[in-house]
């Protein structure tokens, strides 16, 4: 290595380690940790955490020249598990979202909670490409690849039936249903669609089932859910001023200088920015809003205590001028930053892109393989194009489409992408053509634009959760709940039972003696049936008077003449 490699390797290190230590509270609408796992919160006290498996999956599903295989870890929870001839012991299992999975998922949370009511066996699977269920040594775009949906639901139907042999399972006493929340909710719609011979129904929390690439209207439900709060007009109103004084001030180096230590910026990185460095200051700012929304009443300790009620608390604090709207703008970025244990926000731009081109595997991280997922498959680009939001116009769509091209190499017109209407087509968008699928939604949560508005059909409901964000549905009770998420949760047990019970056969839960009756029933009913046809017959011969007539002048009735 030479020494100008050495220095540039230090250097992309540095700008790497910069953007990790002070990256925004959501990164592509994406909190570090996966969209799914944010709102599980800490184990409890005593509680047991399933040991770590592993199954041994294909690496493509769709190639059969290729016979490779890789490890995908997987967690199981038989405590509630009551596999017998007597009575129904179905399967929940939890898929894997674009995230290293916790285990947690199988020890607490709603499908646990169901799983001691139904008798379940739990199983939470972890996605390809994600935590340790790797199928190369390093994130290649080469390699990612293979990283797309469809491969993802072959992993899963591949395991699911590898698992009713192991645990010698039936259709009829032990029904599947696969559980979901925000991209995982999706792909729990999506296998019941495309793998409905293995699973008897799906909850698809917060399920973004329409791809979509400029997708605008994130920032619309932001904005609503803002209103949604007391004084909430006030409030999105004095987000709206604070972002024109801000986009006023970044035009000079004076306001850059002050807005660099009201926000506490890394590496004086406003003293003379690139445009797309004032993009990324003004996508992280709005990102802190819909970061909180996105979360808000999550039963953890961020969830509690950043709310959209917090939020516009503080924004409605003190008088109307811009000396103190911007002071409460920054107070929000500062606790933040601060729960996050970051002392500045990095708004590099160079080093976002570094961060998102290191294909080194981190089991804890998925920057990268969810940005590939999005540029290829599914869009989901948060974007300021629509004006009925208050944070601004400076990150349309085009600043998060270019980044795939310098993440990935180029991918062509980026303008629409190929794939999403492909996905679209593959998948249904919002008609999800299907059965036994249950949809749901926080009423203040920014994802429900992209999922189900109403219901698919009367076997595919929406679940509206009024005053909930992302994938509550599917959290750890709390004594905290309102009664419409106790309700919803009502509801969704509800149609379990339903799916679970009508998967029965009306054999399933007899016993021995009851079932070798019913077989010496049928036995002596074809018996007697026998005996009632060949009577039928005898009795509709011709009378003969005549005791030598030769046998073969008795012509049958159903003979030809």
């Amino acid at each position: 290595m030479t020494t100008t490699d050495r220095l540039f390797t230090v250097l992309v290190f540095a700008i790497a380690v910069v953007g990790l230590s002070a990256r925004p509270y959501l990164q592509h609408g994406r909190p570090h940790g996966g969209l799914k796992n944010h709102g599980l919160g800490a184990a409890s006290a005593g509680l047991q955490v399933a040991p770590t498996q592993y199954f041994t999956q294909r690496v493509d599903h769709y190639n059969p020249q290729d016979t490779s295989t890789f490890q995908q870890r997987y967690w199981v929870n038989s405590t509630n598990f009551r596999n017998s001839t007597n009575g129904i012991s179905p399967v929940f299992i939890m898929l894997g979202g674009e995230g290293e999975e916790n285990p947690l998922w199988v020890a607490q949370g709603f499908m646990v909670e169901q799983a001691r009511k139904y008798n379940a066996l739990c199983i939470l699977v972890e996605h390809r490409f994600y935590g340790a269920s790797q199928p190369f040594q390093d994130l290649s775009t080469e390699h990612l690849a293979l990283l797309s949906s469809q491969q993802a639901l072959a992993d899963f139907a591949s395991f699911v039936s590898a698992m009713k042999v192991q645990w010698n399972l039936s259709d009829d006493l032990n029904p599947w249903v696969v559980f979901g929340g925000s991209y995982s909710g999706a792909m729990a719609a999506w296998f019941r669609l495309k793998y409905p011979q293995l699973v008897v129904g799906a909850v698809a929390a917060s399920a973004p089932v329409l791809a979509e690439t400029n997708f605008s209207q994130y920032f619309e439900v932001v904005s609503q859910s803002l209103k949604w709060t007391k004084n909430g007009d006030q409030c999105n109103t004095r987000v709206g001023t604070a972002t024109k004084t801000i986009t006023n001030m970044l035009l000079t180096p004076g306001g850059r200088s002050q807005l660099g230590t009201l926000f506490s910026i890394c590496n004086n990185g406003l003293a003379n920015p690139s445009n797309d460095d004032t993009y990324n200051f003004m996508a992280s700012l709005a990102g802190n809003f819909a970061g909180v929304v996105q979360y808000t009443f999550d039963n953890n300790k961020a969830g509690q205590e950043f709310t959209v009620d917090w939020l516009c608390e503080t924004m409605n604090t003190g008088g109307d001028d811009t000396d103190n709207l911007l002071k409460q703008y920054a107070a929000i970025n500062s606790a933040l930053l601060k729960s996050a244990g970051n002392n500045c926000l990095d708004i590099n731009y160079t080093s976002s892109i570094v961060n998102l081109t290191n294909s080194t595997i981190v089991v804890e991280k998925g920057d990268r393989q969810w940005f590939y997922q999005t540029c290829t498959e599914f869009g989901y680009f948060q974007s300021s194009d629509s004006t009925a939001q208050p944070f601004g116009n400076m990150f349309p769509g085009p600043f998060w489409t270019q980044q795939c091209n310098q993440v990935f190499g180029d991918m062509g017109d980026l303008s629409e992408f190929p794939n999403v209407p492909w996905t679209n087509s593959y998948y249904g968008g919002r008609n999800v053509t299907s059965s036994n699928i249950v949809f749901p939604n926080g009423g203040l949560d920014p994802w429900k634009a992209l999922s189900i508005l109403h219901d698919v059909s009367s076997s595919e409901p929406l679940v509206l959760v009024p005053g909930t964000a992302h994938c509550s549905a599917i959290y750890p009770s709390s004594s905290k709940d309102s009664q419409d998420l106790i309700d919803a949760r009502n509801t969704i047990s509800d149609l379990l039972g339903t799916w679970i019970s009508a998967s029965e056969s009306p054999a399933s839960h007899l016993t021995t003696l009851e079932i070798v009756l019913i077989s010496l029933a049928s036995v002596l009913g074809a018996v007697v049936a026998t005996m009632a046809v060949y009577a039928f017959f005898v009795t509709r011969q011709p009378q003969r008077s005549d005791a030598s007539l030769s046998v073969n002048s008795y012509v049958p009735m159903n003979s030809a003449l």
